[in-house]
């Protein structure tokens, strides 16, 4: 029972802190801003800047503005 249990944690806490992976499909000038906004942020910065880090900010900003 406690290897079960172990592997749910397990399981969970790759989720918590990797995130879940998607697939979507982006129009080109999102892109575009996308990357751009990368490299700002690159050339400010002493550590790499993942595209997928950039895209977590941009959505999670833009949910904080959005009211369901």
């Amino acid at each position: 029972m406690n290897e079960i249990w172990d592997h749910l944690i397990t399981q969970y806490d790759l989720y918590f802190y990797m995130g879940i992976r998607v697939t979507v499909v982006l129009d080109q000038s999102n892109v575009e801003k996308l990357r751009g906004i990368q490299a700002k942020l690159i050339k400010n910065s002493t550590k790499s800047v993942s595209f997928s880090n950039v895209l977590n900010q941009v959505v999670e900003e833009g949910l904080r503005k959005f009211k369901a």
